[in-house]
C-alpha cells in the first residue's frame, strides 16, 4: 500500500501573512507528523518513504512575469524602430537567450493593441542595451512609445492608453 502524505499549511502562518508559511507533513496511514518546515519553493524534504519536492502553484500571470525576467536578451539595438517590428522581434524565440530549461517552453505571448487609425500616433523607439531581460525590455518599449504595459490573462500586453 502506498503511503499517502498530506501537506497541511499551518493556519498561523497564513493568518499572519508570512511570505513563507510553515507546514507539516502528516502520514495519513499512521498519523505520524514531520515538521514544522518553512515553505520554500524547490525545497527538498527527506521522508522515510522517499524525497518530496515542494513547489508553489503560482498564478499564470506570475509565471509569465517570472519567465520574462528569466529571459535575457544579449543585445537590443532598436533605432527609430516601429513598435510592431519590435514586438514581432520580441515574440521570436531566436531573439533572445534564456536558461536551458526555458527553451523547452513556448515563447512568451506578447500582445500589441493599437486601435485602427492610431498607428501614426505611436512614436518610433530608439533603445540600446546589453543583457536586458525581456520583462524590462517590454516595459521600456511601452514607456518610450506611450503605451501601457501589463500582464494579465497569461500574456504580456502593450496597449493604447489614450
Amino acid at each position: 500500500m502506498k503511503t499517502r502524505i498530506t501537506l497541511f499549511c499551518l493556519l498561523v502562518g497564513i493568518v499572519a501573512g508570512c511570505k513563507n508559511p510553515t507546514f507539516i507533513l502528516k502520514n495519513e496511514a499512521n498519523g505520524s507528523e514531520c515538521g514544522p518546515y518553512l515553505f520554500a519553493h524547490g525545497q527538498r524534504i527527506n521522508v522515510q518513504s522517499g524525497v518530496y519536492v515542494l513547489q508553489k502553484r503560482l498564478p499564470p500571470d506570475r509565471l509569465v512575469k517570472d519567465r520574462m525576467e528569466a529571459i535575457v536578451i544579449p543585445e537590443v539595438d532598436f533605432r527609430d524602430a516601429d513598435v510592431r517590428d519590435i514586438v514581432s522581434f520580441l515574440r521570436t524565440p531566436d531573439a533572445y537567450f534564456s536558461p536551458a530549461d526555458q527553451w523547452q517552453k513556448p515563447p512568451v505571448d506578447i500582445v500589441l493593441v493599437i486601435p485602427k487609425g492610431k498607428n501614426a500616433d505611436v512614436p518610433n523607439v530608439t533603445l540600446e542595451a546589453n543583457n536586458i531581460s525581456l520583462f524590462v525590455t517590454a516595459k521600456m518599449v511601452a514607456k518610450l512609445s506611450g503605451l501601457d504595459f501589463s500582464i494579465h490573462d497569461g500574456r504580456a500586453w502593450l496597449e493604447w492608453n489614450k
